[in-house]
């Protein structure tokens, strides 16, 4: 999720916007990248649309974890003991499921609903890192080094995730090389982004930032419907701490993309009219 070093945030001393100054940040889930090279994720789309939902029956823990890039290549009788292995744990929206330095001791696997893993700032903001939804994997990095959560994570919604022990998931790194395998490749996707993201903080400017996150959404959850949709319902401080900066500054550039028939508002909704020119924005 995070870096090896700690990181430290200011304001840009003309924009107000927050800056990386020190360390760099990793998302937490993911194998799969966007056309953008965008926060990477598990789940194809076809696969998000068949996941299980928040008011849905439990998956089938088996059935879910073949589903899961981590776990998509290792063998019957791995994924039988790993899934004998996972506890299901149900949180309501708005619950932290853990804060940064909280001593970390297991994976999470995102059955339904989606948290938000985000990081805390010295000046009382908060800084959204990831968005995590169904099939989605986080926390990994406590299975290896067994320090402490470098981010915090809550529920944006009711949420229902498995968690697997450090312990017990060691025992099976040390028998399954394809779960060694996608572990690595998992890793190394973090480390990938972590330089596009940390450039995006320092070197975008707001209009940059916001077009960037909302074409990312757009990929995971876009929905064509007169444009595209995006299905997650966000208020503007949720959409201001995922770009990185003031809500006031968001919501100008929000505006201002309206009145350049970019997109348009519908209810909390926001539905992409015009992808070229936004992706156009960013680079």
């Amino acid at each position: 999720m995070i870096a090896e070093r700690p990181t430290r945030y200011s304001k840009n001393p003309t924009s107000g916007d927050l800056l990386l100054v020190r360390g760099c940040l990793l998302p937490a889930s993911g194998q799969r990248t966007t056309s953008l090279g965008s926060t990477p994720y598990l789940f194809s789309k076809e696969e998000s649309s068949r996941a299980p939902k928040p008011n849905g029956s439990m998956a089938d823990p088996q059935s879910m974890l073949r589903k899961v890039y981590l776990f998509s290549q290792v063998g019957d009788e791995t994924l039988t003991g790993l899934a004998a292995q996972l506890h299901r744990k149900p949180f309501r929206k708005g619950t932290i499921i853990f804060h940064k330095d909280q001593a970390g001791d297991a994976l999470y696997i995102v059955e339904s609903g989606r948290i938000r893993i985000f990081l805390p700032t010295q000046g009382g903001e908060e800084l959204t890192v990831e968005v995590a939804g169904p099939g989605d994997v986080f926390g990994e990095l406590a299975l290896l080094d067994g320090r402490p959560r470098s981010a915090s994570a809550d529920t944006l919604e009711d949420t229902v995730t498995f968690t697997i022990s450090r312990d017990e998931f060691q025992k099976y790194l040390s028998r399954a090389p394809q779960l060694a395998a996608a572990l690595v490749e998992l890793l190394s996707s973090r480390l990938r982004h972590v330089t596009e993201y940390a450039e995006s903080l320092a070197f975008l400017d707001v209009h940059a930032r916001l077009a960037r996150t909302l074409l990312e959404m757009s990929d995971r959850y876009g929905i064509h419907k007169d444009g595209i949709e995006i299905d997650f319902d966000l208020t503007q401080a949720d959409l201001a701490t995922m770009v990185g900066a003031t809500r006031e500054r968001v919501n100008r550039a929000l505006a201002a993309f309206r009145t350049q028939g970019l997109l348009e508002l519908r209810g909390r909704k926001i539905v992409l009219l015009d992808t070229d020119r936004l992706r156009q924005r960013v680079y």
